[in-house]
C-alpha cells in the first residue's frame, strides 16, 4: 500500500485502540512477534513475550482501516548470534505469522536495537541469510530496525528494502549544531527528534539528506520519533519514504479470515485483561460491579462510553477463556460493551451467563454468580 511522505503510523508493545489510532490520523500500525511464549527450548524465545501480537489483533487492526507491518524483536543484539540464532528464531516466527494470518510475501522487520556495529556485521549478514533461507519466500526478512550504520551495510549488501529508524538511533549519532533558522527553536540535530508540527517537514528533509546515499535503494523508510500516543503506550512513526512498505496490504490482502476455532482452553498468550489493574469503576470497596445494563444502580452495564470500554474488555476475556458458547474470536462482534441486553432481565443475559461459567470454573463459592466484582477481575487478570 505504501503511504505519502509525512504520513504517520504507530507501533506499540501492547494492544492499543486501532480505531482511535485511525481517528487520530494513523495509516499503519506495527506490532511484534517478540519471542515466543510457547517455545521453552531457547531462553531467548520468551524474553519479550509480553510484547507479542494478541490473537485476533491483526484482524482488528485491518478492520479499523490501518495497514499492518510485522516486526520481529528478540533482544537488542540478537542478530550478533549469526546463522545459529536464525535457526532458532526463524521457524518460530514463520509459524507465528502463519497462525496470525499475515499475508504471504509480507516483510518482517528485524530488530537490532544497539549501537554496536563494528566487529560483528558478518554475523548480522549470516543471521539475515539463514533467516531468509528458512522463510523460503513465504515471508521476506528484508526490513531492518536499528542504527544507520548497520542499515547502510545491509543496503549495500542487497539484504534490505525497508528501513525503520528507531528513536534510540538519536543516541547513536553525534550531536551536531544546525542552522538556528532551519527548524526553530531546534539548535541541534537531536532537537528535531520530537518534532513540533512546524518541525516535521524540516526533520524529514534532514533524514532524507543523511540517507541520500542509500535512499534510492530503499522502498520505504519510517522514522520512530520521540512523540508518544495513548499516554505513552505507543510510539509515533513518520514516513520518510513510502513507495511500498512490504506490508500486509502491499501483498494484496484485506483483513484475513477470522479464526473459526482454536483448541479448548486459553492459549498461552492473548488474555486481553492480563496484568490489568481493577478498573476504578468496580474498585474494592466501591460497592459496584459489572452487571446487567438494566440495573440496579450499582450495576455497571455499559450506559456510556467509559462503561462500555470496561464491559467490552471483560466480554473479550470471556471469549478468550472459552466461556462464550459459539464464539472463539474476541473481535467477532459479540463483545459489544453492553452487559446482557436492554430489557432482557437482570442476570439472565449472555454476559451474565458467560461470567457465571467463568466463576464456576475459577471462582467456586462466589456470592453473586454472573456479576463481576473486583476479585473476579483480579482473578481474570492473573490468567
Amino acid at each position: 500500500m505504501g503511504a505519502a511522505v509525512g504520513a504517520k503510523g504507530i507501533d506499540s508493545a501492547k494492544r492499543v485502540d486501532s480505531n482511535l489510532a485511525k481517528e487520530k490520523g494513523a495509516v499503519f500500525q506495527v506490532r511484534y512477534s517478540a519471542g515466543a511464549a510457547t517455545d521453552v527450548n531457547h531462553s531467548s524465545h520468551n524474553r519479550n513475550k509480553h510484547k507479542l501480537l494478541q490473537q485476533g489483533e491483526l484482524q482488528a487492526i485491518l478492520r479499523a482501516g490501518l495497514d499492518f507491518i510485522a516486526n520481529d524483536e528478540w533482544y537488542e543484539d540478537r542478530k550478533f548470534t549469526g546463522a545459529a540464532g536464525a535457526e532458532q528464531d526463524a521457524p518460530v516466527v514463520l509459524a507465528y505469522w502463519r497462525a496470525n494470518g499475515l499475508a504471504p510475501g509480507s516483510t518482517i522487520m528485524l530488530n537490532h536495537d544497539t549501537g554496536q556495529v563494528a566487529a560483528d556485521l558478518g554475523a548480522v549478514d549470516a543471521y539475515y541469510d539463514r533467516y531468509n533461507q528458512i522463510l523460503a519466500g513465504e515471508y521476506m526478512a528484508d526490513g531492518f530496525y536499528g542504527p544507520k550504520a548497520v542499515a547502510r551495510h545491509l543496503v549495500q549488501g542487497g539484504r534490505i528494502k525497508h528501513y525503520w529508524i528507531p528513536e534510540a538511533a538519536s543516541f547513536y549519532e553525534a550531536k551536531a549544531a544546525i542552522d538556528p533558522n532551519y527548524a526553530p527553536p531546534a539548535k541541534t540535530n537531536w532537537d528535531l527528534w520530537a518534532p513540533t508540527p512546524s518541525q516535521v517537514k524540516p526533520a524529514i528533509a534532514y533524514f532524507q539528506r543523511t540517507l541520500a546515499d542509500i535512499l534510492p535503494a530503499l522502498q520505504s523508510v519510517v522514522w520512530q520519533d520521540f512523540n508518544k500516543w495513548f499516554e505513552g503506550a505507543a510510539d509515533e512513526n513518520i514516513v520518510i519514504k513510502g513507495d511500498r512498505f512490504g506490508s500486509h496490504l502491499d501483498n494484496g490482502r484485506a483483513a484475513p479470515p477470522v479464526e473459526q476455532s482454536r483448541p479448548p482452553g486459553p492459549p498461552l498468550h492473548g488474555n486481553p485483561v492480563r496484568g490489568m489493574a481493577v478498573p476504578a469503576a468496580i474498585a474494592k470497596g466501591s460497592g459496584r460491579y459489572l452487571g446487567s445494563i438494566d440495573g440496579p444502580a450499582n450495576s455497571i452495564g455499559g450506559a456510556n462510553a467509559s462503561e462500555q470500554r470496561i464491559v467490552k474488555l471483560w466480554q473479550q476475556f470471556l471469549i478468550w477463556g472459552n466461556f462464550v458458547h459459539g464464539h472463539s474470536h474476541i473481535d467477532d462482534g459479540w463483545a459489544d460493551g453492553i452487559f446482557d441486553t436492554r430489557g432482557g432481565g437482570v442476570g439472565n443475559g449472555p454476559s451474565s451467563q458467560a461470567t457465571a461459567r467463568f466463576q464456576h470454573a475459577h471462582m467456586p463459592g462466589t456470592t453473586y454468580y454472573g456479576q463481576v466484582w473486583w476479585d473476579d477481575w483480579t482473578k481474570a487478570a492473573s490468567m
